[in-house]
């Protein structure tokens, strides 16, 4: 009776390059780790920040919003993270922020640009051009005056087109308007320091209206109370007070 001898499979070689991907990723998490750890150095952070364009929210002010009255690593720096948290200031329109290797932050601020005041209980608030409360109006600012039917704030909301009024009337005549204001029947009205008052209707077609206002006051002889209805571009109906 013979007998059969078990044959065990020869293993296979292990791959020669095996080695050298261990090494290689070895390699790479030692670089990886080591150039975070460089970073987080205190020669990589941030030493210096430039602020500039900001006349009304001071350069302590926007440090402190961005978030670097601290040491801060530059690798860690959101540059849109900050510039979001800037864009929540009042006057800050726009915030574009910049890293400037090996140790300085730059802030360049767009400000708002007021262009009405309006009666925030007791006292009188700049308004920005996009509606935002810009704070008290400095004594003897010279803006027209928003007047809305709701009598609260809502320049950002169901008055926005007074604001943009305020914000688009040409220079023409902009100085010569007292206050600009709502009525439900009859729309946007402008009343002027002399006081004259022009009806412009719904906030459309206003090129057309202001080519109107800016004529018939250059042109008509226009008394205290007179009334200048300009809703529809080239018909403009004066009557009497």
């Amino acid at each position: 009776m013979s007998r059969r001898r078990r044959v065990t499979p020869a293993r296979e070689p292990r791959p020669k390059w095996w080695w050298r991907s261990i090494l290689l990723g070895a390699i790479i998490t030692t670089m990886v780790l080591g150039g975070q750890w460089i970073l987080h150095r205190s020669f990589f952070a941030v030493q210096s920040i430039v602020v500039t364009g900001n006349l009304h929210e001071t350069r302590e002010q926007v440090v402190a919003q961005a978030g670097l009255t601290t040491q801060v690593a530059m690798i860690d720096l959101n540059e849109a993270n900050i510039s979001r948290r800037l864009s929540l200031m009042p006057w800050v329109a726009r915030a574009v922020v910049s890293r400037q290797w090996p140790h300085s932050v730059l802030m360049v601020i767009t400000e708002r640009r007021p262009v009405a005041i309006a009666a925030r209980g007791a006292t009188y608030d700049l308004v920005a051009e996009d509606g935002v409360d810009l704070g008290p109006a400095p004594r003897g600012t010279n803006l027209p005056v928003l007047v809305s039917s709701s009598g609260q704030w809502p320049y950002q909301g169901s008055a926005r087109d007074l604001v943009t009024i305020a914000a688009t009337l040409p220079r023409a005549f902009w100085a010569q308007v007292a206050t600009i204001s709502q009525r439900p029947a009859s729309g946007i009205r402008l009343t002027m320091t002399t006081p004259v008052t022009f009806i412009l209707g719904p906030a459309t077609d206003l090129p057309a209206k202001y080519e109107d206002v800016a004529s018939v006051l250059a042109h008509e002889k226009l008394v205290a109370g007179d009334v200048v209805d300009v809703t529809v571009p080239s018909a403009v109906a004066i009557s009497g007070p």
